[in-house]
């Protein structure tokens, strides 16, 4: 599930912030990932068991897109904390310093898993060709992301504060490219680089550093955001039409 920047076009490619399935998607990127080192590493003529599933087009159909560059160059990208380990096991480079558990643990997973003498790799291209994928796209103008994103958490772990707030706020804005944005656009990509993912390190640092008035604050902050964003609207609305 994704909300979507606009009319799709088959024209111009535009990114999307998904909502829900980011672990299955990322999943799948690691497992490709995987496969395609693995491959690399057998005969010529054994580098394509199963017909679409050679090194080359595993990399450039499902991982890369090879005529973007920086972001735009990944299918996929995570979240601050993940993006440099998946970048970096994408591009077969050095993992960072701070590298993801999460992200390398899964990718080791798939590697011994496909490492093994007896992996079938040819039954494992069939079922990866086998996936199905349903996609629902939303408009930030007509549906509401933040609602739908609850009613669909799947992982059976009620969602943390944190969760709610990050998701309430990002989910209204535009995911623009870093490099060209204005400070004042207060895009989401402004708002994890600069603030979010600030907040969230420092907290993890310090989790008993919040007092009870702290949390009650924090906890208050999708209403205040809220009531800010309707004054905004009504102001605007009345400038318009005075």
């Amino acid at each position: 599930m994704y909300v979507e920047k606009g009319q799709p076009s088959v024209s111009v490619h535009e990114p999307i912030l998904v909502i829900d399935g980011q672990q299955r998607l990322i999943a799948v990127m690691l497992l490709l990932a995987a496969l395609a080192k693995k491959l690399d590493s057998l005969d010529e003529l054994q580098r394509e068991p199963f017909d679409g599933f050679s090194p080359r087009k595993i990399r450039n159909w499902y991982l890369f897109d090879p005529e973007e560059e920086g972001d735009k160059h990944y299918k996929l990208i995570q979240s601050q904390s993940d993006k440099d380990s998946l970048i970096s096991i994408l591009n077969g480079a050095e993992l960072p310093a701070s590298k993801s558990l999460r992200i390398t643990g899964n990718f080791q997973v798939f590697e011994d898993l496909l490492g093994d003498d007896h992996a079938d790799l040819v039954a494992v291209c069939k079922g990866i060709a086998k996936l199905l994928i349903v996609d629902v796209s939303l408009s930030r103008d007509h549906d509401n992301p933040q609602l739908i994103f609850e009613s669909m958490n799947s992982t059976g772990n009620e969602l943390s504060q944190a969760d709610l707030i990050r998701n309430f706020v990002l989910m209204g804005l535009e995911p623009k490219p870093w490099p060209d944005e204005p400070r004042k656009s207060f895009s989401s990509k402004f708002i994890i680089r600069l603030t979010w993912r600030p907040l969230i390190l420092q907290l993890t640092a310090t989790p008993h550093s919040l007092n009870t008035s702290d949390q009650l604050q924090f906890t208050r902050l999708p209403k205040t955001w809220e009531a800010s964003r309707s004054i905004t609207a009504s102001r605007n609305e009345l400038q318009h039409n005075p």
